[in-house]
């Protein structure tokens, strides 16, 4: 009976040991654009408490997020996160005067922006594509902006996504979303 108990306490130890090699095998999903963004927030305050979200930027692969932060002594704090978790990060010794500052997190997220993106007819063609190449979270300059925006780079041009309303806007000579409209600079 002891050996019984004995052989069975092993089994059901050896079985939980290869669960948990298994899972520590599996791979993990990749970061999300939001996920990055707050990871390289994590990485900038590690650099100073004082560090100021300014922008991010990713390719459609979003295999990386490059994110911009005003830093203490008017430095700038660039941190680049890889959607595998990888962090790496430079101070600037140089202030970084583009854009307003925006409070992490932005209650949106590039997947809902996306979608707005592709309700208001900017598609690839293909049912559920939408058609852009590179996105920046920021807060352009400007005294009519108030709330961060995704904006992306189409086919089309950019066009802008508002963070709290949903507003799906082309970011042209008539809708530039900063003070520089003719030409449109931004973003």
């Amino acid at each position: 009976m002891k050996n019984k108990m004995k052989n069975k306490m092993k089994n059901t130890i050896m079985t939980l040991m290869v669960g948990i090699f298994l899972i520590g095998c599996t791979p993990k999903t990749d970061l999300t654009f939001n996920e990055m963004v707050s990871q390289t927030e994590v990485t900038a305050k590690e650099i100073t408490k004082t560090a100021e979200f300014y922008e991010s930027t990713s390719t459609k692969k979003l295999n990386e997020v490059k994110s911009v932060f005003g830093a203490d002594s008017n430095t700038t704090i660039e941190v680049v996160c890889t959607s595998k978790g990888e962090v790496i990060s430079k101070v600037i010794d140089s202030p970084f005067m583009e854009d307003e500052v925006i409070n992490l997190p932005v209650k949106m997220t590039l997947e809902s922006a996306e979608q707005l993106l592709l309700d208001a007819g900017y598609g690839t063609g293909v049912e559920g594509v939408a058609d852009w190449s590179i996105v920046v979270l920021r807060r352009p300059l400007g005294p009519d902006f108030t709330f961060a925006l995704y904006i992306f780079t189409t086919s089309k041009g950019y066009v802008s996504v508002n963070t709290v309303t949903g507003e799906v806007l082309p970011a042209g000579l008539e809708g530039c979303p900063c003070p520089f409209t003719d030409p449109c600079i931004c973003p």
